[in-house]
């Protein structure tokens, strides 16, 4: 199963790779996001992609079973309230323009109603 891949946790979610495993697989497309990304000097990503989650979806309770890796999730765009990311006992809710930053190892979950 490939990183990215979560049609076991949500049939709905569909993401398109940029960065697996610390290299670039999406090398045409997206010029603009593959500059922010090249831009952190500091910083090497393992995993970049884009996903769409549709609204009345879903992804299931999970952990991704590393504890080396940080994840940052930026909403581009979505209904203001109705779009929820819980890790472990803490409930946020997304809001366009500002990103949310947790370790996956922890059971996560996220609802776009």
């Amino acid at each position: 199963k490939a990183l990215g891949d979560s049609g076991d946790l949500a049939a709905e979610w569909r993401s398109i790779p940029i960065i697996e495993q610390g290299l670039w697989v999406c090398m045409s497309g997206f010029p603009k996001t593959q500059a922010v990304f090249r831009s952190l000097r500091s910083v090497r990503p393992f995993e970049v992609f884009l996903s769409c989650m549709p609204p009345h979806s879903k992804i299931q309770p999970h952990s991704d079973e590393t504890n080396f890796l940080l994840n940052a999730h930026l909403a581009l765009e979505l209904e203001e309230g109705l779009s929820v990311l819980t890790v472990g006992d803490c409930r946020r809710t997304w809001r366009a323009g500002e990103t949310l930053v947790f370790d996956h190892s922890y059971v996560h979950s996220a609802t776009n109603d």
